[in-house]
């Protein structure tokens, strides 16, 4: 678990004591990988603030590296608390990779997405081994 000293966005009332007895009953999360030192601290649970999530990702016909990046710059400056990453397009762990190390939020995924891309689409060609390497 984060040092919860870093927790101290919220009201008084808001104590770590608080928050930890809120994590231990599965009623809030705190969303941090040691592999993404990017993101700041926050909760996500039923007795905290509201949070934003916004959508983002390239597809096979649109999008490049630098409009994701941008796509994800606008989204945190307008207020997301989230971020979703749903490419589909080719590059997607590279893609993935540099929303990442750009995002001060955490970032959701859909790891079959990128499973599906590195067997073309086939389907039956995805083994656990492939999967096992994409989540991270």
């Amino acid at each position: 678990m984060p040092d919860l000293a870093l927790v101290h966005i919220y009201p008084d009332n808001i104590t770590p004591e608080f928050v930890r007895q809120e994590v231990a009953a599965g009623r809030a999360i705190i969303p941090a990988n040691i592999n993404h030192p990017e993101s700041e601290p926050m909760i996500i649970g039923r007795n905290f603030l509201v949070k934003v999530n916004a959508n983002i990702g390239n597809s096979s016909v649109t999008s490049s590296i630098e409009e994701e990046v941008e796509k994800l710059i606008w989204s945190t400056r307008w207020g997301a608390d989230t971020v979703m990453d749903l490419s589909t397009g080719r590059y997607i762990h590279e893609t993935r990779e540099w929303i990442i190390r750009n995002s001060p939020v955490p970032i959701g995924t859909v790891p079959i997405y990128q499973a599906l891309e590195k067997v073309n689409g086939i389907c039956r060609k995805i083994s656990l081994g492939k999967c096992s390497v994409i989540l991270y």
